[in-house]
């Protein structure tokens, strides 16, 4: 029987006229909209988070109260869980409460709803000015959570801020010097001297960050130190500000210069053979790969990449001179083993060349091809210049006799042509 009925209910249904099956479906689509705008009214009740000071001016040691004021208009007040920010420098947080805590500027209040909280709720802070300057007051984050009482619902907040100004003492003081300045790492480009504002330090690749100790002269002033870290390759900038108790400024600057990894490494090799220098004692030495020879000077070994550079008559081999450190030498071709050789370094100057080294008498001066010559390619003769003009005197010498020897045969050639004639030496006269 009920099936009966349903089917006739559903043929009716089917006969009815379009409009009214249209007005149906409408009624149906705006119930389930009001539904729907319901559930969502929910969800959407709204919060303001207002903050009030009983100063907005202060001077250095008077309390401030601030109230921070939680209201609603469509709903109950439920738990509320927030972050207030605050400037630590000029204000300091006094107030002693069990539903706020917090310090060095930052607060959380967190209220727990037990019951409903009603339409509105008030926090007392209370502040003591510390210091010349302003604070502002506020969410930190810009966010708050505020859970409505009834369908345990978040509300949608909404809030403002305040700001208040603390003015100096009267008796407040103006001094905003540094007593002393440290560092670690680095060293500063002069002395410091509290009315000297800038200064320049280099740090090796190795050093991403740099630490200042900073003392001011009076302990009533505060010390902000910013940029020290994170150093990039090349400049940076870091400052250190110092404020009086009056609220007078003073910045203190750094040209911070981050050398780059090569930097580092030709700078500790030049710093070894500025260290050596004074010594007189011949020496090899291998500083984590810088090797360095120690002569009368000291000397960096350098790498020489362009073998076209490698003078005629010369080939490149290692060789242990000392201590047994093989070092990069340049021998004569056709005599390896001879007592002078070439190495390819730089001074402290920096710069690189030829240097002849005599592994006898331990000594290296500047090679500039003519104190070593070359008869050709293929067949290279060593000479030092001394050796040479010595043997141009031994020429000189030798030419000299033979000269002498030539004459005087030539004068007993002579006579003996005459006496074999029979002419007498007056007759040629």
């Amino acid at each position: 029987m009920f099936k009966t009925i349903e089917l006739k209910t559903a043929a009716a249904a089917l006969r009815m006229p379009h409009k009214k099956l249209i007005m149906g479906v409408i009624g149906i689509i705006s119930v389930l909209m009001i539904c729907l705008l319901s559930h969502n009214r929910a969800f959407a009740a709204n919060a303001t988070i207002e903050f009030e000071a009983d100063k907005m001016i202060a001077k250095a040691g008077d309390t401030i109260t601030v109230t921070m004021t939680i209201s609603t208009g469509d709903g109950e007040l439920g738990d509320i869980d927030a972050f207030i920010a605050y400037n630590s420098s000029v204000l300091e947080y006094v107030s002693n409460t069990k539903k706020i805590s917090g310090n060095s500027g930052l607060l959380m209040l967190r209220d727990i709803a037990k019951e409903s909280g009603g339409a509105k709720k008030e926090y007392k802070l209370q502040f003591k000015a510390l210091a010349a300057g302003v604070s502002t007051v506020e969410i930190s984050g810009g966010r708050a959570e505020v859970m409505n009482f009834t369908d345990k619902t978040l509300m949608t907040t909404s809030f403002d801020s305040i700001s208040v100004a603390v003015g100096a003492a009267a008796d407040a003081s103006n001094d905003n010097t540094l007593k002393s300045l440290k560092l670690s790492p680095g060293k500063l480009d002069q002395e410091f001297d509290p009315e000297i504002l800038s200064y320049r330090v280099t740090l090796p690749y190795s050093d991403e960050f740099i630490v200042f100790s900073a003392i001011p002269n009076d302990n009533t002033a505060t010390v902000e130190i910013k940029g020290n870290e994170d150093l990039v390759v090349g400049w940076n900038h870091p400052k250190i500000t110092v404020t009086a108790e009056s609220g007078k400024i003073r910045e203190y600057e750094f040209s911070v210069y981050r050398q780059s990894e090569k930097e580092t490494q030709d700078a500790q090799g030049k710093d070894l053979i500025e260290e050596l220098v004074s010594s007189d004692n011949f020496k090899v030495l291998n500083d984590d790969g810088t090797k360095i020879i120690q002569s009368q000077y000291a000397y960096q070994l350098v790498d020489l990449e362009d073998s076209s550079k490698i003078p005629t008559g010369y080939q490149k081999t290692s060789m242990k001179i000392f201590d047994s450190i093989s070092i990069p030498v340049y021998t004569l071709s056709n005599n390896v083993n001879s007592d002078y050789l070439l190495i390819y370094a730089s001074d402290a100057s920096g710069v690189p060349q030829f240097y002849q080294f005599d592994k006898v008498e331990k000594t290296i001066q500047r090679y500039n091809g003519n104190l070593r010559d070359t008869v050709s390619r293929n067949d290279a003769v060593e000479m030092t210049a001394d050796e040479y003009s010595q043997k141009l005197n031994n020429f000189a010498i030798i030419i000299a006799v033979l000269a002498s020897l030539l004459a005087m045969l030539l004068v007993l050639s002579v006579k003996l042509l005459i006496k074999v004639r029979g002419i007498s030496s007056d007759e040629l006269d």
